[in-house]
């Protein structure tokens, strides 16, 4: 009777544990629930593309978030691996963000906080003592090609041309929108004037070198404006780069 007991009880533990390697091998083949908080994202920020890598390259996953959701969490059912998020803000203009994570999703669920950085940055140009009369426009020249004014997207042409507006007391504003640089060392400022007559100025600055000498940081988590105020006149013209966050200026004349 109690050899049958004995044989019954290891029988019974056989079932248990076969039981348990069972459970678990369902589990390991469920998804992993991938959490996003997308809470810190400005609200000036009209949208998020969310993009998820696997680690072979082949995309995942695809999605949207309008600005009225970044205050609910991002969930999305993933194969278990560890996954590339790729999250862009304004993806179609030129106000640009960008976050690239790596998520460790080999488990039952995963979280990640998203902050996308400002891939993006303003140089104002701000004309004073210039003839009236006669048109003026003004463009960048860079070394990366992308997204340029307006959010067109061209890549066979890297001329920024500048936004035109009205500055402070009566001062023209130009406003050129680029995108992060690999190298800054080679951009060219451009200010075209057109006498009444319509004989063609041209002047070109070396832009690339008055923001190495400044210490502009390209790459900063978030890019910094610039700004440019000159004094334009037929024989006198003066140069100061003052971005927001750093000090020091650059006078050039010619």
């Amino acid at each position: 009777m109690d050899r049958l007991l004995l044989s019954a009880a290891a029988i019974l533990s056989l079932l248990i544990l076969f039981s348990c390697d069972t459970i678990k091998e369902k589990r390991d083949g469920c998804p992993s629930i991938v959490t996003l908080d997308l809470s810190s994202t400005d609200p000036s920020i009209d949208y998020l593309t969310i993009w998820f890598f696997g680690q072979d390259g082949a995309l995942l996953e695809r999605d949207t978030v309008m600005k009225e959701n970044y205050r609910n969490l991002y969930n999305v059912k993933m194969e278990r691996e560890v996954v590339a998020c790729h999250v862009w803000g304004n993806q179609d203009t030129d106000s640009l963000y960008y976050c690239r994570t790596d998520i460790d999703a080999t488990g039952e669920t995963a979280t990640a906080e998203i902050k996308v950085c400002r891939e993006h940055a303003d140089i104002f140009l701000l004309l004073d003592g210039y003839a009236e009369g006669g048109a003026l426009s003004s463009s960048i020249a860079c070394t990366t090609k992308g997204r340029m004014a307006n959010g067109d997207y061209v890549e066979n042409e890297n001329i920024i041309e500048g936004v035109a507006g009205k500055g402070t007391d009566g001062k023209l504003l130009f406003r050129h929108r680029i995108i992060r640089q690999k190298d800054i060392s080679a951009m060219k400022l451009t200010i075209t004037s057109f006498s009444p007559d319509g004989l063609r100025h041209e002047h070109v600055y070396s832009l690339g070198e008055w923001l190495r000498s400044l210490d502009y940081d390209m790459n900063a988590r978030n890019l910094e404006d610039v700004v440019i105020e000159a004094d334009f006149s037929f024989s006198y013209f003066n140069i100061t780069v003052e971005p927001w966050n750093i000090k020091g200026k650059i006078e050039v004349t010619v």
